[in-house]
C-alpha cells in the first residue's frame, strides 16, 4: 500500500517537544522531542497516529533518532510525508488516509529502546515546513489491559555546515504473499531487491508478525555470491544488527530476504498491518548515501507487467488518489519501467513537479 501512495504523493495526487508532557527521554539539547501517549484496552490492537513539524522556517539534518517505548508496543515509526501543513490536530487513530501523503520512512523501531547515530558529516535531511508523521502499533497480548503507553522519539540536530552526506532507510517488504491455511502447516516468501549505486549499509532489523518463526537476509554481490548480514527467529524484539565498520554495498548488488511462518489457524492468512489476523515480511535498514524513493522501497522488484513508463504514468495519473486504481496501474508496469518512474519520483520530491522537464520526457519516451 504504502509503494503505491509514494507514487500518488510525489507524481500528483533551541529544543522544542511536542505531544505528551512527560517522555521517555531526556530531551536533546539542540533538536526536537515527539511524544505519544495512549491507553490501550485489554486485548486491543491499536494504530496510533501523531502528526508533527520539527522545523516550520528552516532546514534541518537529524545526526541521530532515539525512541524509547512502553511494553506492549510491536513496533514504531516516524514517517516523511509530502504536506506541509498537519492535517489532523493531535494524537487520533491511524486511518487509511495517512497513506496518500506518506513519500519515505525516517526512522523505524522495534525493541522499547532504539537508536540510530549517524557516521560524522551524514544526516537525513529535513526541509523546512515538513511534516512526519509518528505511528505506534500496541498489542495486548496477555490480556493485561487496560494500560497507559509512552512512545518518545527524539531527533538530534547536526550543527550547520557539517553535514557532506545525506542518508535514507532502506524499506524493503514484500506484499505477495500469503500462508496456507492449516494448522502447522510452512510458508515462505523473499525478495531480492537491486541497489543501483555504492551505498554504506550501517544497520538492519527485521519486522514479522506472530507467525513468523525465521527471517534471513544476504548481501549479494554482482557475481552471485551471498552473505548473510542478518538473521532472527523474534518477531517481538527482533535485535537490529549494527555494521561498524558501515558496510559497502556496490552499484549491481543485491538485498535479498526471506522470512519462514507456520500458521496456526484453518484458515489463509493474509499479507497485512495487523499482528493478530495478517503477516508481514520486511527487511528496514539505515544506510547513505541516499537513493531516490521507489529504490528505497524495493520498487523495481516487484513489477511484472508490460506497460512501459509513460504509459504507467499516465494510468497513475488518471487515478487521482484512488489507491486501488494505482496499484493496478503499477502492478501492469514492465520491469524496465523502474528506473525512469524512480528517476522521475527522485526529481520530483527534490525540485517539484515543474522542474523535472528532462525527467518526464525520458520516462514518455522510454519503452520495456
Amino acid at each position: 500500500m504504502r509503494r503505491t501512495c509514494v507514487l500518488i504523493a510525489l507524481l500528483g495526487c533551541d529544543s522544542r517537544s511536542l505531544g505528551g508532557e512527560e517522555g521517555l527521554l531526556d530531551r536533546p539539547a539542540e533538536g526536537y522531542q515527539i511524544n505519544l501517549d495512549t491507553t490501550v484496552g485489554r486485548g486491543e490492537e491499536q494504530f496510533r497516529c501523531l502528526y508533527f513539524q520539527p522545523s516550520a522556517d528552516e532546514d534541518i539534518d537529524v545526526v541521530r533518532w532515539q525512541s524509547r517505548y512502553s511494553d506492549g508496543s510491536h513496533h514504531l515509526l516516524v514517517y516523511l510525508t509530502d504536506l506541509t501543513a498537519l492535517p489532523v490536530q493531535g494524537i487520533h487513530d491511524c486511518g487509511a488516509d495517512m497513506d496518500e501523503s506518506i513519500v519515505g520512512i525516517a526512522f523505524g523501531a522495534q525493541t522499547t529502546a532504539a537508536e540510530t547515530a549517524y557516521p560524522q558529516g551524514v544526516a537525513m535531511h529535513i526541509g523546512a515546513g515538513a511534516v512526519l508523521l509518528l505511528q505506534t502499533h500496541y498489542i495486548d497480548t496477555d490480556l493485561s489491559g487496560p494500560f497507559d503507553a509512552t512512545a518518545t522519539v527524539n531527533l538530534h540536530y547536526a550543527a550547520p555546515g557539517s553535514v557532506e552526506q545525506e542518508a535514507g532507510v532502506l524499506f524493503f517488504y514484500t506484499t505477495d504473499f500469503s500462508l496456507a491455511a492449516g494448522v502447522g502447516v510452512e510458508s515462505s516468501t523473499s525478495l531480492s531487491c537491486p541497489i543501483p549505486s555504492d551505498i554504506q549499509l550501517l544497520d538492519a532489523f527485521s519486522h514479522m508478525h506472530r507467525r513468523g518463526v525465521g527471517f534471513q537476509a544476504y548481501h549479494v554481490g554482482s557475481a552471485g555470491q551471498g552473505t548473510l548480514i542478518y538473521q532472527t527467529d523474534d518477531w517481538v524484539d527482533p535485535a537490529p544488527a549494527r555494521y561498524q565498520p558501515p558496510m559497502l554495498v556496490r552499484a549491481g548488488d543485491r538485498v535479498e530476504f526471506s522470512c519462514l511462518f507456520i500458521n496456526d489457524r484453518d484458515a489463509v492468512v493474509t499479507e497485512g498491518s495487523s499482528a493478530e489476523s495478517n503477516e508481514m515480511c520486511i527487511f528496514v535498514g539505515s544506510y547513505y548515501p541516499r537513493l531516490d524513493p521507489f529504490t528505497e522501497l524495493c520498487f523495481a522488484a516487484q513489477l511484472h507487467g508490460s506497460a512501459p513508463c509513460g504509459v504507467t504514468l499516465d494510468c497513475v495519473l488518471g487515478c487521482g488518489s484512488d489507491t486501488s486504481c494505482t496499484q493496478d496501474c503499477l502492478s501492469a508496469a514492465c520491469p524496465g519501467a523502474a528506473d525512469e518512474l524512480g528517476a522521475l519520483s527522485a526529481c520530483v520530491e527534490t525540485n517539484g513537479k515543474l522542474g523535472c522537464s528532462a525527467e518526464l520526457a525520458a520516462c514518455e519516451n522510454s519503452g520495456c
